[in-house]
């Protein structure tokens, strides 16, 4: 789902973090400030004035093992529509943000079997794993579960890819049971590399990355970090798989997705944790916040991602091209959102007439 962000204090310009701002002042002056400080030119102040997209890239550094980088990008739009627009809006999480979803289920409270029917493994993942071994397999996987597959599925039986998948079902059934009962703490550490990789620790990791999000929202930081040690009132949380084609390997993919309405704010919050990632990347965090100023309203949204492979002679570039990728889907996202957050306050005006 990084050089740390300072991107929540967009809604800082006066103390207390979440204080009232003056009608009086034009919403891009509140966010000047801040802007010019991470490298927003004058003219892309007042491209957001104007209802366009900005975007930057944060960091792309080498942070854990396996050559382990965190990228981020962060960016912003002016939408001018009410915080219940942008509710209904969210209100389908895989459809709010689905650029390059191929498949994708909602995973119920207490995960059941039924949950991942729809669920299948690409040909070339099945094809892979008949070679996967602990520290050297095609498919983030712990080495338990690499292991088993290789006690339990037999690749010279015509069922093979039919097998893969129930085996792919089970585990990723018991991760999500397991996550929903005890937490992140519960998911193995992934050996598909040399070196082994903690989620929980890189869940912390991004956590402690985005420093504002504890100072702007503490109750939802400490949600997501000790769940589900502590219910959060006033929130809904949702789980699903998704199955995503970015130009690579299509990558399996587990989210929650916490929405939250701060208390005594108008700010809607929506926090996009990556639980696991069967391809590329270790853990991933983004925030979306619907923040209204007088008349004025924006989206603005902190993407986080970490993912391996990204060192060596060709790491610099390797880096780069992810941050140029995440940004660039960072700006469909943004400008898709408010097209469609338009479209739905025009269409409820209509209604009411």
């Amino acid at each position: 789902m990084t050089a740390s962000v300072a991107f929540l204090a967009l809604f800082a310009a006066a103390a207390p973090c979440l204080g009232q701002v003056p009608k009086a002042q034009t919403a891009v002056g509140t966010l000047a400030e801040y802007l010019r400080s991470r490298g927003f030119s004058a003219s892309d102040l007042l491209a957001l004035d104007r209802g366009e997209v900005v975007t930057r890239i944060l960091g792309a550094e080498i942070v854990a093992a396996n050559n382990t980088a965190e990228v981020a990008v962060e960016g912003a739009v002016r939408v001018d529509v009410p915080s219940r627009v942008f509710s209904e809006a969210v209100s389908d999480v895989r459809g709010f943000r689905n650029q390059g979803v191929v498949r994708s289920g909602i995973i119920g409270a207490n995960p059941r079997a039924s949950d991942f029917e729809g669920l299948s493994l690409p040909a070339r993942d099945a094809s892979e794993m008949k070679a996967c071994r602990p520290g050297r397999c095609a498919l983030k996987l712990s080495r338990e579960d690499i292991e088993e597959f290789r006690s339990r599925v037999d690749g010279n039986r015509p069922d093979y890819d039919r097998q893969v998948d129930l085996f792919a079902r089970e585990k990723l059934l018991g991760a999500m049971s397991a996550y929903v009962g005890e937490g992140a703490g519960a998911f193995r550490d992934l050996d598909d590399k040399p070196t082994a990789v903690s989620l929980k620790e890189q869940l912390d990791g991004l956590l402690q990355n985005t420093p504002e999000l504890l100072a702007c929202y503490p109750e939802i930081h400490q949600y997501v970090r000790d769940y589900p040690r502590h219910p959060l009132p006033g929130s809904r949380s949702v789980f699903y798989w998704s199955l995503i084609d970015f130009g690579r390997k299509p990558t399996l993919r587990l989210t929650h997705v916490v929405d939250y309405v701060p208390r005594d704010t108008k700010d809607v919050v929506v926090l996009w944790t990556q639980l696991y990632a069967s391809h590329y990347f270790n853990g991933g965090l983004g925030v979306t916040v619907h923040r209204s100023e007088g008349a004025a309203s924006y989206v603005v949204q902190l993407d986080r991602l970490r993912a391996d492979d990204l060192g060596g002679l060709f790491g610099g570039v390797k880096r780069r091209r992810m941050a140029r990728a995440m940004r660039s889907s960072l700006q469909t996202f943004l400008l898709a959102t408010s097209q469609d957050l338009k479209a739905r306050a025009t269409r409820d005006a209509a209604s009411t007439q």
